[in-house]
């Protein structure tokens, strides 16, 4: 029996995040259900890496994007013997970046990790960057979730050089617009 008084908001905010994260990944994606994604979220330990990740203060984008390609690697492996196939590095960065945002970014606006961890990066984002002439990928339609890991981290260059010495969670001005 489910015991409500031990139920915690650290729990609470962990399954939150994997739902947010499995439901940003879902379309299109066969087999990716939010019970088969926290699964793999669970099996890669994705919290307790970010939580470990989130003791250096003094991250730097290079040390963030090897932890990244690590737990996008990781996390595809997991992926994979739950019965998904045809992940792409795109859709397991997605799932990092959403779980990240919902679970740790907004206590950690204005540390050290907050500026250099990726940001969801999805078709809203690249388009709308593309109409302001900041993101094009030679007059392609621009698929998220078919980018291999050099797409993913091409682009993710890309986008630091929009921001600059900004936050790289500042990039989301453009999302939606």
């Amino acid at each position: 029996m489910k015991n409500i008084a031990t139920y915690s908001e650290s729990e609470h905010l962990h399954r939150f995040a994997c739902w947010t994260a499995a439901r940003a990944v879902q379309r299109g994606f066969s087999g990716a259900n939010s019970k088969s994604v926290k699964a793999a979220i669970d099996d890669s330990k994705l919290q307790s890496k970010i939580d470990d990740l989130c003791q250096s203060p003094n991250i730097t984008a290079v040390q963030f994007d090897n932890w990244h390609r690590e737990m996008g690697q990781e996390l595809k492996s997991q992926l994979t013997q739950k019965g998904m196939q045809d992940i792409s590095f795109g859709r397991a960065a997605k799932i990092i970046a959403i779980y990240f945002k919902t679970a740790r970014l907004p206590s950690l606006i204005g540390t050290g990790i907050a500026r250099v961890a990726h940001p969801p990066i999805d078709r809203q984002l690249l388009v709308a960057l593309g109409k302001c002439g900041l993101y094009s990928r030679n007059n392609e339609v621009i698929k998220w979730t078919a980018f291999k890991e050099e797409e993913y981290y091409a682009c993710v260059e890309t986008l630091r050089g929009i921001v600059g010495e900004q936050p790289f969670w500042k990039i989301e001005v453009f999302w939606g617009n």
